[in-house]
């Protein structure tokens, strides 16, 4: 999983969340719970707007899927015929 940009790992660091370079996530409750107290505005822009991390997550997620033939590679199962060995192996994909 790719680290999350300098900026987005700022803001997350200004409300307790710290991300390492392998995108692990780990959250400091007090500090979490002073920036909610204080400051949610803060935490509001980092999960809402467009440079949120919901915005992001939810872009990335609709590429992924709308790319899926990209990543998955799906059998032509349209030359199969019904002999038991095609069969077999269609089951045999599937299982």
């Amino acid at each position: 999983m790719p680290a999350a940009p300098k900026a987005q790992k700022n803001s997350l660091a200004a409300i307790g969340i710290s991300v390492d370079t392998n995108g692990k996530m780990t959250v400091d409750e007090t500090a979490l719970t002073t920036a909610v107290q204080n400051n949610p505005s803060a935490i509001k822009a980092v999960f809402s707007g467009n440079q949120g991390l919901g915005n992001q997550a939810y872009f990335k997620t609709s590429l992924a899927v709308s790319n899926v033939e990209n990543f998955v590679p799906f059998p032509d199962i349209t030359s199969f015929t019904s002999a038991p060995t095609s069969l077999g192996l269609l089951a045999d994909m599937f299982a």
